[in-house]
């Protein structure tokens, strides 16, 4: 059975997260098959804070990954 994978990068926004996850559990049938990722620079505190004391149990029948990421600034790079 093919897995489904949502990518998502995100910025300080816990309570977007929190209705996006819900969202996914109210309107999937199948959600063995979906696979949520979550993207977020290393620098945002509320997103850390967030995946480090959301509950998992609420979210039991989800994958869920999160990956924070050095923060690139290139609009502003030289060259």
């Amino acid at each position: 059975m093919k897995k489904f994978s949502l990518i998502t990068p995100t910025r300080e926004r816990p309570t977007s997260v929190e209705r996006l996850l819900q969202s996914i559990l109210d309107t999937t049938k199948n959600l063995i098959n979906v696979e949520v990722l979550f993207t977020f620079d290393n620098d945002d505190n509320l997103s850390l804070q967030f995946f480090n004391t959301y509950n998992p149990a609420k979210y039991k029948e989800l994958t869920i990954k999160y990956f924070k990421k050095e923060h690139s600034d290139f609009l502003n790079r030289d060259g």
